[in-house]
């Protein structure tokens, strides 16, 4: 006669029958290892572009949501996270290519023109701005990059040259995002890995950010935001061997 028992199965098996598909919500040893190695791939190269990794909050405080409130596609998941007996939202759970969280960095900020482009991300949990096809996010790279406006260059052609890298080309196409207009968004077998939206002037005005040119007059900065999904960090794979 078989032997049966009433111990809880593994914490990591009751995630995977709740959420599925294995190995994206829950990563195992050799998963984790790729990331780590995109991870410092990703590093590497943002770097060359003056973009740093740091810590970055873990919400979206209302205060950052305001200015842009408006300007949100209505489709958009917009999470909010709120107290106890409480309808007022205390933080917004992170959009995927929508870094709000790094404005706090770059707003009411006066930056010398020597000290531009800058920029900063971090790696964490990100909704994909509209329900389909696309899954949450727990570990993907998300940040901005702030430069004089009207700048060449941007941030194009370095995710590019990321996603190159991980193993996961593709060419980016204009589709809609988070925001209102399109953004740049790769995407490798249906799946999106990257995406490049740019803050619009009036939103980046609000945030006060700013720098003052060679001749010591204040300029506006462009703000691009920037995320690479969990599906390129992991090289194209959602299994966790």
């Amino acid at each position: 006669m078989p032997l049966t028992t009433n111990a809880p199965a593994p914490a990591t098996e009751l995630v995977r029958r709740a959420y599925g598909p294995a190995g994206h919500y829950v990563l195992g040893g050799p998963a984790l290892e790729r990331l780590r190695h995109s991870e410092q791939l990703v590093e590497r190269l943002l770097a060359t572009a003056s973009v740093r990794r740091t810590h970055l909050p873990v919400l979206v405080p209302p205060v950052l949501v305001r200015p842009v409130r408006e300007l949100l596609r209505p489709t958009l998941r917009r999470t909010a996270l709120t107290t106890h007996n409480s309808e007022q939202p205390t933080g917004w759970y992170p959009t995927a290519g929508l870094c709000l969280r790094g404005l706090p960095l770059v707003s009411k900020q006066r930056f010398s023109w020597r000290e531009l482009p800058v920029g900063f991300w971090s790696g964490g949990p990100a909704v994909a701005p509209v329900a389909g096809g696309d899954a949450e996010d727990l570990v993907c790279a998300d940040g901005l990059l702030a430069r004089p406006e009207g700048q060449d260059g941007g941030l194009a052609p370095l995710v590019d040259r990321i996603l190159h890298e991980l193993g996961v080309p593709a060419r980016p196409t204009p589709e809609p995002w988070a925001l209102a207009g399109e953004s740049l968004v790769w995407r490798h077998e249906g799946r999106v890995t990257a995406s490049v939206t740019a803050l619009p002037a009036e939103a980046a005005k609000q945030y006060g950010a700013c720098y003052m040119d060679a001749d010591n007059r204040l300029r506006p900065l462009d703000i691009t935001f920037f995320h690479i999904s969990q599906f390129a960090l992991l090289r194209g794979t959602e299994a966790a061997a």
